[in-house]
């Protein structure tokens, strides 16, 4: 095979690769092995391991070109740190890419060429072979759960009496980390036909359904902003008693009841949108361990689009915009909403623990802000309202963030000698972050800071209307519905974790076969380190025992924890209990291994094995956060303190006179 060659199969195979496309002649194979999967493999009988007569339904999603240049993405990400390495020894003589690839790869002893290269590279081999074979497995478990919820996603997403699903069109993947045995977030679109009464004809018309897969439990997520309506109907519908009201819900009626009482109150309703959960983990049996790889679900995706038309002396009578203001819009009305819904979700999620609340997970349509990726919720203390990550980043907070998360890639740098590739990060390519507002006029961000009365007044009015539907007992029934409901526990951040994945494979590392071990050895004897510095934080090096993360990091994925509402354990992604040993394992001040006994301390009792002291969803949400708002006092103190926060978040004094100035 030579370079011509590379570049006919790949237009054969229809795949771009990032970056250089002769690079992709190390992982070709793996490639065309997809390829042959979802177009052979996939449409044979379900006995020999295809989707039998449900392939047609999925055929053109899995046929599309598109499925597989997401998959060559992730490939080449943890492919080029070898090639890099490869490159600083033996690329030396070659003055191009081409020269090199054709040189050591591209000639007449290709196979024997990777085949060697791989050999050298067993680490960069592994997690190629389990990325690829991991990609395949979650696509296929996603189109054999599509096919077998087809009736649900239709009673959920779609109305049942005038439109029927007639295909799976499309699966994006999103680029995600895999989880749990390879599983990924997948973006879905599906074929739809109406039919649409005219008098006494019926017509029937084309149109689309898009929606995200996500294989967790999505149940938190439901309950926390879901539209229980829909829900609720289907599975009534299973002879299952869901019994689903989500909190936005519930709060939305307190609203209506506040502003009942006094119309001048700084309120909107608080938008809920339609998330299935399927499998979810509240209806198997109480306790641990859990299942936690058979939850999965559907969200309906919330579309941010701008689609301006044609300008009329600088005005766009046709525009329409999820994000964009036009020259003809109120645009103090629309932001003064927007900015309210803004200091309720504030609120809520300080007083409901919810964190992780970053640029990527506030979505704007028709000018309201959504919240979606609910999942890190009810357990974490929110001290200040940094914690939310609504806040706390200039770049990537929720609120006052300006952009989605950089794209890292690998670029092989032109006109550079000696030969160098170069990890590089690139904005998304829009370059418009999904949870801020923008003017059509000259492309402007609208700034919170602005809109600050409105963010912090309407926080104070939501923080009044919990506190009374906290202490009139009208969230008790939520309380008791989210027992035993699946949640994220964050022991390490994913970036931590997806660091250490990195760095195995970096060009540093990619040739120490045993270079995991010490790596998640180091991050334990650090973890260890501060916990035992200050026995009140959480015990986080408990999750770092090789048990509960070598096998996740060995397969590729980014381990992750969960709890359930109610417990003091967490486990890892099979559902088993991390373990408190008598010792740990770690490395001591002089860079010894040591086995070092500890005690986890009061006030569980003396000698517990929990990784939590008692519940932190009872401790954190009910007993501290909403216990507050019980007292007027107390409620006045939490009230002045998030305010502050938001004050100094805007580059605004936060002295008490400031803050009852802001509110009044």
């Amino acid at each position: 095979m030579n370079p011509q060659d590379l570049r006919d199969e790949l237009a054969l195979l229809r795949v771009t690769p990032p970056d250089n496309s002769l690079r992709c002649c190390l992982y070709l194979q793996r490639i065309s092995d997809a390829h042959d999967f979802f177009h052979k493999k996939l449409a044979q009988p379900v006995n020999a391991g295809g989707l039998g007569g449900g392939y047609d339904f999925v055929k053109s999603a899995l046929q599309d070109p598109e499925l597989l240049n997401q998959f060559c993405a992730d490939l080449d990400y943890f492919l080029a740190p070898a090639v890099s390495h490869h490159v600083r020894q033996n690329g030396g003589p070659y003055q191009t890419f081409e020269a090199y690839y054709s040189h050591f790869f591209l000639n007449a002893n290709y196979d024997v060429n990777v085949s060697t290269f791989f050999r050298t590279y067993q680490v960069t081999a592994n997690i190629l072979d389990k990325m690829a074979s991991n990609f395949r497995k979650n696509v296929k478990e996603a189109c054999e759960r599509i096919l077998n919820d087809r009736l649900a996603i239709t009673t959920v997403f779609l109305p049942p009496t005038t439109a029927t699903l007639r295909s799976l069109s499309k699966i994006k993947s999103t680029g995600s980390d895999f989880h749990k045995g390879g599983k990924q977030v997948l973006l879905l679109t599906f074929s739809v036909q109406n039919r649409v009464r005219a008098g006494d004809t019926v017509n029937v018309e084309d149109s689309s359904l898009r929606l995200v897969y996500k294989p967790s439990d999505l149940e938190a997520d439901c309950l926390i902003a879901g539209n229980s309506g829909v829900v609720n109907s289907y599975y009534n519908s299973q002879n299952v008693n869901f019994n689903c009201i989500s909190l936005f819900e519930e709060l939305n009626i307190a609203i209506d009841d506040a502003k009942g009482a006094n119309p001048n109150l700084w309120l909107e309703h608080l938008p809920t949108y339609k998330i299935l959960p399927i499998a979810y983990t509240s209806n198997q049996a109480a306790g641990l361990p859990v299942n936690v790889r058979r939850a999965y679900g559907y969200i309906e995706f919330l579309q941010h689009e701008h689609k301006p038309g044609s300008s009329v002396l600088g005005y766009y009578p046709w525009g329409t915009s999820d994000f964009k203001i036009f020259s003809g819009d109120d645009e103090t009305a629309i932001c003064s909403r927007f900015y309210k819904i803004i200091g309720q979700l504030s609120a809520i999620a300080a007083t409901f623990s919810m964190t992780d609340l970053h640029s990527g997970n506030v979505i704007v349509k028709n000018h309201t802000p959504y919240l979606i990726d609910l999942e890190i919720s009810l357990t974490i203390p929110i001290n200040t309202i940094a914690e939310t990550v609504l806040y706390s980043d200039p770049n990537f907070g929720g609120v006052i963030g300006r952009r989605n998360s950089p794209e890292a890639f690998y670029h092989e740098l032109p006109g550079v000698l000696p030969l160098e590739i170069r990890r590089q990060y690139v904005p998304d390519p829009d370059n418009m972050p999904q949870n801020r507002m923008y003017r059509v006029s000259d492309e402007s961000l609208i700034q919170p800071a602005d809109y600050a009365r409105e963010i912090c007044r309407s926080l104070h009015d939501m923080i009044d209307v919990i506190s009374s539907a906290y202490v009139n007992g009208h969230l008790a029934a939520w309380i008791g519905r989210v027992s035993n409901v699946l949640v994220r526990s964050l022991p390490f951040g994913t970036d931590e974790l997806r660091n250490i994945l990195t760095r195995v494979a970096s060009a540093d590392n990619c040739l120490n076969a045993g270079w995991l071990d010490t790596d998640v050895l180091q991050q334990r004897s650090a973890a260890f380190d501060t916990w035992n510095a200050n026995h009140a934080s959480d015990p986080t090096f408990l999750a770092m025992q090789d048990a509960f993360v070598l096998t996740d990091f060995q397969n590729a994925d980014i381990p992750v924890f969960y709890t359930r509402i109610g417990e003091t354990n967490i486990v890892d992604s099979n559902g088993a209990v991390i373990t408190c040993p008598a010792a740990i394992d770690r490395l001591d001040n002089t860079n010894q291994r040591v086995n070092t006994p500890f005690t986890l301390p009061p006030p569980a009792p003396n000698n517990r094995t929990t990784y939590y002291p008692s519940s932190p969803f009872t401790n954190f949400v009910v007993n501290t956060q909403l216990q507050a708002l019980n007292l007027a006092a107390s409620k006045t103190i939490r009230i002045n303190q998030l305010v502050g926060d938001l004050l100094n978040e805007f580059g605004m004094a936060n002295a008490p006179t400031d803050v009852n100035t802001i509110l009044a």
